[in-house]
């Protein structure tokens, strides 16, 4: 008699893998260039209870004091791709839950964090990065593949523009 386990892990697995699409991003209600509009987004990603691609993007071309764009998910593509936080071929739907490893790897970038060895080496893979801001204690332990809440993106992009603005004098040197 065959197993019918092996189907059904499959199955599972299948599942698993599959990224969630939500009906609409934080980033196209209030995708507005001017100063309400980034409170409206701001407001809005901390309600949010999983971040899309599109409002991770918008909100990492924020962080970075860039122009997000706008209304534009493509545009906010093209310039995340001109930043190098994305391949050449990377079109996944707006809507669809973003990646830890993509934030990662964009703050990783952005931010020159280097890492370690295999990083250096290899560079800032998403892997790679998320285990190196969970490493500096910026992101909690996380897969590579999970999403974050809009309140967890917040907390990380807090915690990295605290990272990257901490001053290293010490004691010691000031005398």
């Amino acid at each position: 008699m065959r197993s019918r386990l092996g189907p059904l892990l499959l199955l599972l697995l299948a599942v698993a893998c599959a990224r969630t699409t939500l009906k609409s991003s934080v980033a196209a209600e209030h995708g507005g260039t001017d100063e309400f509009a980034e409170l409206d987004f701001w407001e809005g990603i901390s309600q949010a209870r999983l971040v899309t691609n599109r409002d991770a993007l918008h909100a990492l071309l924020l962080s970075v004091e860039q122009a997000p764009g706008g209304a534009d998910y493509a545009a906010e593509v093209q310039q995340a791709r001109k930043r190098g936080w994305v391949r050449e071929g990377w079109n996944r739907p707006a809507n669809e839950t973003a990646q830890t490893g993509l934030i990662a790897r964009a703050i990783c970038l952005e931010y020159d964090i280097e890492g370690g060895v295999t990083m250096r080496v290899l560079g800032p893979r998403p892997r790679y990065a998320v285990r190196q801001l969970t490493w500096l204690g910026l992101l909690p332990t996380r897969g590579t593949k999970e999403a974050l809440s809009g309140l967890e993106l917040i907390a990380l992009l807090s915690n990295v523009e605290d990272f990257a603005t901490a001053d290293d004098t010490k004691p010691e040197d000031l005398e």
